[in-house]
C-alpha cells in the first residue's frame, strides 16, 4: 500500500510512527508499507519512504523491529497510534441527524421557491394593471 497525501499528513503519519526524520515532506512524496509472506508462512510488514523521484524508496524501520518487522510485532507496537472506535475518534455523527438535515434544507429550498414565484407572479400583475386604459381629464372638464 502506498501511502500519499498532504505533507502534513505523511508527516503525521511518520510521527505517530516514530519514523519522521526532522525533515518537511517535499511534494509527491509518500509513505509506503508491504506485505509480505515469508516462505514459512510467516507474514512481514516492510516500509519505505520516497521524497525523491530520481532514487529508490529509503527503507524505515520501527523503533524495537527490524526492516521487514514480523506483523505481529508491528501491530503491537503500533497499537497505540490505531484507533479503536473509528466512529469516536473521527466524530462521525448518525445518518438520521443527516438525513433531517436534508430534508429541512429541501423543504426550506422549496418555500423559498415558492416565495419567489409568488413575488415575480405579483409584481407582474401590478405592471399589467398600470399598463392599462385610464381616464384623463380634460382641462375644461369637471372634476367631481
Amino acid at each position: 500500500m502506498v501511502y500519499s497525501a498532504h505533507d502534513t499528513t505523511i508527516v503525521a503519519l511518520q510521527l505517530a510512527l516514530d519514523v519522521y526524520n526532522g525533515k518537511q515532506a517535499p511534494y509527491a512524496s509518500c509513505h509506503i508499507f508491504e506485505l509480505y509472506q515469508e516462505d514459512h508462512g510467516a507474514f512481514t510488514v516492510g516500509m519505505f519512504y520516497r521524497n525523491e523521484t530520481g532514487k529508490d524508496p529509503y527503507p524505515v524501520k520501527l523503533a524495537n523491529c527490524t526492516q521487514d518487522c514480523p506483523l505481529e510485532d508491528f501491530i503491537r507496537i503500533t497499537k497505540s497510534v490505531i484507533p479503536d472506535d473509528w466512529a469516536k475518534e473521527c466524530q462521525i455523527g448518525s445518518t438520521l441527524q443527516d438525513t433531517k438535515v436534508i430534508v429541512g434544507l429541501a423543504v426550506c429550498s422549496c418555500l423559498l421557491f415558492l416565495l419567489i414565484l409568488l413575488l415575480l407572479i405579483v409584481l407582474c400583475r401590478q405592471k399589467s394593471q398600470a399598463d392599462g386604459y385610464r381616464h384623463v381629464i380634460n382641462e375644461g372638464e369637471d372634476q367631481s
